[in-house]
């Protein structure tokens, strides 16, 4: 399973949910990972930051794809790509809200 990624300064949350919404009712069966939740297919827990560590990280998405589901959408801050808490995430699909100066000062 490759997930896709949400990205950019605001409305990575939103845009994630939405994401995954469209991908339910085209009849995947998929995850989410956010600032709020890690969630798939009748589990929640709550998360600790926008984007897991890499070995929590692999861990959900393995977790995912054992439960059957076949897709996941997550949210990706610049403040987990600079750590390279996603090196060796392959995504499927990349997307990117805006950019403001909120952004810039990382």
């Amino acid at each position: 399973m490759c997930p896709r990624r949400v990205t950019g300064t605001n409305g990575k949350t939103s845009t994630t949910y939405l994401l995954d919404a469209d991908l339910t009712a085209a009849g995947e069966k998929g995850g989410t990972l956010t600032g709020i939740s890690i969630s798939g297919p009748g589990s929640v827990f709550p998360a600790t930051r926008t984007t897991p560590e890499a070995v929590p990280l692999k861990k959900a998405l393995a977790r995912f794809r054992d439960e059957g589901e076949t897709a996941a959408v997550m949210e990706v801050s610049s403040h987990a790509v600079a750590p390279r808490r996603i090196d060796g995430t392959r995504f499927a699909a990349v997307g990117f809200t805006n950019l403001s100066p909120d952004h810039l000062d990382f």
